[in-house]
């Protein structure tokens, strides 16, 4: 019989649908479906740290980034080169990135040790030239005047080194970490005349 609601309308009766619980399922089948997902999953894993390992293989050939302890033969080649009088930026050049060389420091103490022994040993061998021009005993005056402009210039290479050292020590010790350089444009503004 209809059922009557509250407004007076008819309405049909609701029909309920009968679930029947699935066919139950073979354990077999159950444990192969199992073994295909887990087989699956693997493979996907497995191509995840392939892609990676090219990745980090690609970045390190760029110099993007080195998680790897600096070689003997890389800290030689710096070592030589600041030596010899390079700055550190061309000294780590195609050797590393100026990042991996600040990491390096701050990891291994050795690395600071041969920077800074390689600056002592450039300003040995610089006041050596010095002393080698002025114990010259030139007797012409052109002579003395151009051993005196080379070991002026001797002297301005070591006092700027000592400057550079001295304000990477400042630096480093009152702002732990680098500088940024800014750009300021005095010309903004005015009119062209």
């Amino acid at each position: 019989m209809p059922e009557i609601d509250l407004l007076g309308m008819q309405q049909d009766p609701i029909e309920v649908e009968v679930v029947t619980p699935p066919a139950p399922v073979e354990q077999k089948y159950l444990i192969a479906a199992q073994e295909k997902q887990e087989d699956l999953s693997q493979a996907v894993d497995m191509e995840r740290e392939r892609r990676k390992s090219e990745l980090q293989l690609w970045a390190s050939k760029q110099r993007l980034i080195s998680n790897a302890p600096p070689t003997v033969k890389q800290l030689n080649r710096i070592h030589k080169r600041l030596k010899k009088g390079y700055t550190i930026v061309k000294a780590i050049n195609k050797v590393c990135s100026y990042t991996t060389w600040q990491k390096w420091k701050e990891e291994y103490p050795e690395c600071a040790a041969i920077e800074e022994q390689a600056r002592q040993e450039y300003i040995e061998d610089l006041l050596d030239k010095k002393m080698a021009l002025a114990a010259n005993k030139g007797t012409h005056m052109g002579e003395i005047a151009r051993d005196k402009i080379q070991m002026d210039e001797l002297q301005n290479r070591i006092d700027r080194i000592d400057r550079l050292t001295e304000n990477r020590n400042k630096k480093s010790s009152a702002f732990g970490g680098s500088m940024i350089p800014i750009q300021i444009n005095v010309g903004y503004g005015k009119k062209n005349s």
